[in-house]
């Protein structure tokens, strides 16, 4: 009988189409610091898409990612068998960002607005923080201007908040 060895190579893949972003530094740290010990390793930016990485997962044709705590609900509700290892953080951060003079005086001031968001995937990162803030996210409309152009969309007047 063969004993259990862990894997020869393992595939990170990012779901931001880049891989230099704050996101990524638990691959960065653990490379730096021998966690792998032999195994080779890869990052590599995947398409941006916020579920990218649980679909790429789910799909073997990555061996691990890293979501968002509401991507990572968001997958296991479509009944992705995934299992989260390590996290961050158990809460999604996401930073709103306006046109200057314009910042609501709370979050719950966000309903009835356009946020818009750098891939439909955000809006399970989004929902859960504003459902927590007391924010009817049926009230709230999501715009997806892609991750290339989203930082621009609102002061080209396609939302109200990024």
């Amino acid at each position: 009988m063969r004993g259990a060895r862990a894997a020869d190579t393992i595939r990170w893949v990012s779901p931001r189409g880049t891989i230099e972003v704050l996101d990524d530094y638990p691959y960065w740290v653990a490379k730096k610091f021998g966690y792998f010990g032999d195994i080779a390793t890869t990052l590599e930016p995947g398409p941006s898409d916020a579920t990218a990485c649980v679909k790429l997962v789910d799909q073997k044709q990555a061996d691990v990612g890293y979501p968002s705590p509401g991507v990572f609900s968001l997958g296991l509700t479509q009944g992705i068998p995934l299992v989260s290892v390590f996290e961050m953080g158990g809460a999604d951060v996401f930073d709103f960002a306006f046109r200057k003079g314009e910042a609501p005086k709370s979050v719950k001031d966000l309903e009835g607005k356009t946020i818009v968001l750098g891939s439909a995937g955000w809006q399970a990162i989004c929902d859960p923080m504003l459902k927590a803030a007391g924010v009817d996210i049926t009230k709230v409309k999501y715009v997806d201007a892609g991750w290339p152009t989203w930082g621009t969309a609102v002061a080209q007047g396609k939302g109200d908040t990024r």
